[in-house]
């Protein structure tokens, strides 16, 4: 799993960093919402405006977990 940050600094350029590059253990929406959360929380991203994933079924579960 590969996580990208996109962001927007105070001079208007926009940034961009892998946050996490990393194997998945498990495809279950429950931990893989765990783990992308615990990701975001290591680099103090606690607040979080959009998240783009592919079509893979297991990414409903993961998103409404994440929105909790």
């Amino acid at each position: 799993m590969c996580l990208t940050a996109h962001f927007i600094d105070t001079n208007w350029k926009l940034h961009k960093r892998v946050i996490n590059f990393c194997p998945i253990s498990s495809y279950k929406g429950v931990d893989m919402a765990a783990s992308i959360t615990n990701y975001l929380l290591e680099w103090g991203l606690a607040t979080i405006f959009s998240i783009t994933v592919d079509n893979v079924s297991f990414n409903d579960v993961t998103m409404i977990e994440m929105s909790k």
